[in-house]
């Protein structure tokens, strides 16, 4: 078995990177290949089963990407004795293109960041709100259906540039559909069509047990047995990024596999082509920025109150004249965050509130946080003489997300009516994806009015006469 791992990797390797660096414009023993797999390892691995169907390319491998401490992109293949190992071999030599091709397919995950968690969150708020119905354990398997359509014609997009229909040898063995290619549908996109289109039924099993069955317009069917009450709703979420490795790093790494391939070759269809797509989803920290900028300004003007009264001079110019003195006052603000609860807010932006809060917090001396949906679920306040960012419950309070219903701004709003004293010295800040009735709601309160508001937001859904900050 030893041998035939050396000599498949060999093999593997060898085919990867010539199909690679040819998909690109390069010669098929260019160094741009080898800079990727130092990135992102090929790891081989060998599983026995009783019984394999060689006949059917992907029942007998499957590739996938793994999160440990490093990033790497795994072959499985599958025997059941020697003579299939045999006929595995001479499987993999057939289809020597495709091994590019699955590389590539995993290389554009990483690229455009679908196993990061914020990522993640947003295709699953999505989901969620076209079918709120569904299994999340079915969510998940569109969600990725969704990608790999997209992916897929991407690939297919860079390698006819160079390979004329080198695609076409294998297309049947992928998800593909020439109609999302025609229309140039992202991924979030075309998870909306497939939901849209999606044909749902739920039969009961009894003891609290039912099974729920879809099938899209393709004719991909799903089966998912939950337990009643545990549906899409529940905090049981699967996510490819189990390894503790964070959003930051896998942004970097996606950041650096596109330079390798830049660097290469720049200049190329191919290189230009996929250089557009992930520019048009690269991570955008401007947001923080402008958030930033904004706060730490508002802050300022909030807290720098002063009075002045004729006074003498220094005793130099005493004699001559007086002038008016600044004494300045050690003001504090408030501050009001409400977070909507259904996790559409990824974890890695609360947290750069968190640390945007500590660097200003000798300056707010209170900070209230509304948990809500469609009603306020949980407030905490939080108050210290010396900065909010020294209570013990600071973190705790921004950590707690329970991931259910629908969402509505109404209470959060008649809260702010109900409870601020002196708008000048409040600052509110909501977290949320806007499709609430935030445009309605905001009319009925007038202290909306008065307060210095930021509505910062994952996804490009701006409200209308206030201060948004868009994450994307």
């Amino acid at each position: 078995m030893k041998t035939w791992l050396f000599n498949t990797e060999r093999y593997i390797y060898k085919e990867v990177a010539k199909e690679l660096n040819q998909m690109y414009g390069q010669t098929a023993t260019a160094p741009m290949s080898v800079g990727l797999f130092l990135k992102v390892p090929i790891r081989i691995q060998l599983i026995q089963q009783p019984s394999v169907n060689h006949k059917e390319l992907m029942q007998s491998f499957s590739g996938y990407t793994k999160l440990g401490n490093e990033v790497e992109i795994f072959f499985d293949f599958f025997y059941s004795d020697e003579e299939s190992l045999k006929t595995l071999t001479r499987l993999i030599e057939k289809h020597s293109s495709f091994w590019a091709y699955v590389y590539q397919h995993e290389l554009l995950h990483i690229l455009l960041k679908h196993i990061t968690k914020p990522f993640d969150s947003r295709m699953l708020r999505i989901a969620r709100g076209c079918k709120p119905q569904l299994d999340e354990t079915i969510i998940h398997f569109y969600i990725n259906a969704a990608e790999d359509y997209f992916i897929n014609y991407s690939i297919k997009d860079i390698i006819q540039t160079t390979l004329s229909n080198g695609f076409n040898t294998f297309i049947y063995k992928v998800l593909y559909n020439n109609s999302y290619h025609e229309a140039k549908l992202s991924d979030i996109d075309i998870l909306r069509k497939i939901l849209d289109e999606l044909k749902i039924t739920s039969q009961s099993l009894g003891n609290g047990y039912s099974v729920q069955t879809t099938e899209s317009s393709n004719g991909n069917k799903t089966i998912s047995i939950t337990k009643d009450g545990t549906g899409s709703g529940s905090n049981n979420k699967s996510t490819e990024n189990d390894s503790g490795l964070s959003d930051t790093e896998l942004a970097d790494l996606a950041s650096s596999v596109n330079n390798i391939i830049q660097s290469h070759a720049k200049g190329s269809t191919s290189a230009d082509i996929l250089n557009e797509k992930f520019s048009s989803i690269r991570v955008n920290t401007d947001w923080f920025k402008k958030l930033r900028t904004q706060f730490k300004r508002d802050v300022y003007y909030a807290t720098h109150d002063y009075y002045t009264k004729w006074t003498n001079l220094n005793n130099k110019y005493r004699q001559i004249f007086k002038s008016p003195k600044k004494y300045f006052l050690d003001s504090k603000l408030e501050i009001v965050l409400s977070i909507d609860q259904s996790g559409s807010m990824p974890q890695d932006s609360l947290q750069k509130l968190l640390y945007l809060m500590e660097g200003e917090g000798k300056k707010i001396s209170k900070l209230t946080v509304l948990i809500h949906d469609t009603e306020v679920t949980e407030t905490f306040i939080l108050d210290s003489d010396y900065g909010i960012h020294t209570n013990p419950n600071f973190e705790t309070a921004l950590a707690t997300r329970y991931q259910s219903g629908g969402t509505a701004h109404t209470e959060c709003f008649k809260w702010l009516q109900e409870n601020i004293k002196d708008p000048s010295k409040t600052i509110y800040m909501s977290f949320s994806d806007n499709y609430s009735d935030i445009s309605t709601a905001i009319k009925q309160y007038p202290i909306m009015r008065l307060l210095t508001s930021y509505f910062i937001c994952p996804v490009n859904n701006p409200v209308k006469g206030v201060t948004n900050i868009l994450m994307e």
